[in-house]
């Protein structure tokens, strides 16, 4: 254990078993409420009568196949959270099993897996400073419009770097990592517009109402990561950060947000809730993330917020780098 006892990044709890579970857990009910979701809408269809109440029976149907979809959004967004801590290296502790599973879940979620690292380490390198973290492109733009179109500008910038990495064939290590993700896109490609349309799954009742509400989903929880902070301004390295006895640099300004939330939700999503301890302590498993948050909140300024609805509420008056 080191300073604010913060477990060593080589000796840390890894709930390897519990990853393991969800990355198999949240695929199955994803296919189970894609399976429901036609059952039922074909249901409805069948028992449709040709009088004045379609309308009505039409309502039930796009509502039945629009909580589902919400509800497999969750599950979709979980799964690139659970990327997320493969993207730090933190998933499994073999590497090449940690890259492999997340890279086919990341696709999953839409996200090329190694140009999402790119991405996000820079991320963590440069956390809510003007004109150089890449995730302004996200989110630093009026409310409402960061709210509905940030996340397309995200997923360009990741689908750019990915170019980037195809085009620089000097590089073979970019490129090889540039190759697999578009492996790992090809094989989500094909598992959603492919193989469940052989399963007999209409993709108009799961895929297509899916992609419409997976982009409101994920910035219900990502608008509540650093919109509506202050920036973050170093004049030198020496400011960025405090050296720890373990090598690793703790980031002392606040960059981010931590939001209470449900604990189904907190499973749900892997704490990512702890948005800002995450960034304190990025090399930590999210297991880590509520015990680091009890033990240090005191000693940093944790912007704290009840719920994401509530952050959502609060954020509407804000602009991405508050003034």
């Amino acid at each position: 254990m080191t300073q604010h006892n913060i477990p060593d990044p080589s000796t840390q709890d890894i709930p390897q078993a519990m990853n393991l579970f969800k990355s198999v857990l949240f695929p199955v009910l994803i296919i189970i409420g894609f399976q429901l979701s036609n059952m039922i809408a074909i249901r409805i269809e069948t028992l449709i009568p040709a009088d004045k109440t379609v309308v009505m029976w039409s309502v039930l149907k796009w509502s039945v196949i629009g909580l589902i979809a919400l509800v497999n959004a969750i599950l979709i967004t979980g799964m690139g959270i659970l990327a997320h801590d493969g993207v730090h290296k933190v998933l499994f502790r073999n590497r090449v099993v940690n890259d492999l599973l997340s890279s086919v879940l990341s696709a999953h979620a839409l996200l090329p897996f190694y140009a999402n690292r790119q991405f996000h380490l820079r991320h963590h390198s440069f956390a809510h400073q003007p004109g150089i973290d890449p995730e302004e492109v996200i989110h630093n733009r009026p409310y409402l419009a960061a709210l509905l179109v940030g996340p397309f500008f995200g997923l360009l910038a990741q689908y750019n770097i990915l170019l980037a990495n195809i085009l620089d064939l000097l590089n073979i290590k970019k490129c090889f990592r540039a190759m697999a993700d578009m492996m790992a896109i090809c094989f989500a490609g094909f598992s959603y517009f492919y193989w469940l349309p052989l399963m007999g799954i209409e993709l108009n009742y799961t895929v297509i109402p899916l992609l419409i509400v997976l982009p409101l989903v994920y910035n219900y929880r990502a608008m509540s990561d650093h919109y509506g902070l202050p920036a973050v301004i170093r004049k030198s390295e020496k400011e960025k950060s405090t050296k720890l006895e373990n090598n690793h640099t703790l980031q002392e300004e606040t960059s981010g947000w931590v939001v209470e939330t449900t604990p189904l939700l907190e499973w749900l999503w892997s704490n990512i809730n702890y948005h800002e301890v995450h960034h304190k302590y990025p090399y930590l498993s999210y297991n880590h993330l509520p015990e680091m948050f009890e033990k240090t909140r005191d000693k940093f300024p944790y912007a704290v917020v009840n719920g994401y609805t509530r952050s959502l509420i609060n954020l509407r008056k804000q602009s991405y780098y508050k003034k």
